[in-house]
């Protein structure tokens, strides 16, 4: 979706959070953007990691609503976690950093 606006992005795909991985990967970016679908743990974790590395982070708090039933697009969708979602957030974010 960005790559067709002509932005480039890279995806990190984190599956666990200790030990934390190295964050030289994310040098040279000035965009950031955490997915996570959970509350807490992986996101709150890197986002002090990359503050202490004297980082800009903002966070967008998906609340802590119960989690209704549904196959995975649908709530992916309804909590902007999909690509489109995805793609807008990163966009408002990027831009915010100008």
């Amino acid at each position: 979706i960005l790559s067709r606006e002509g932005i480039e992005v890279s995806v990190i795909r984190m599956t666990r959070i200790e030990p934390m991985p190295e964050l030289s990967c994310l040098d040279g970016m000035k965009t950031i953007l955490i997915a996570e679908e959970a509350i807490g743990g992986m996101a709150q974790s890197l986002a002090l990691n990359l503050q202490q590395a004297g980082r800009t982070v903002r966070i967008a708090d998906l609340g802590r609503e119960y989690v209704p039933h549904g196959d995975m697009q649908s709530l992916y969708k309804h909590y902007g976690l999909d690509a489109n979602a995805l793609a807008n957030t990163f966009k408002e974010a990027r831009n915010h950093e100008k």
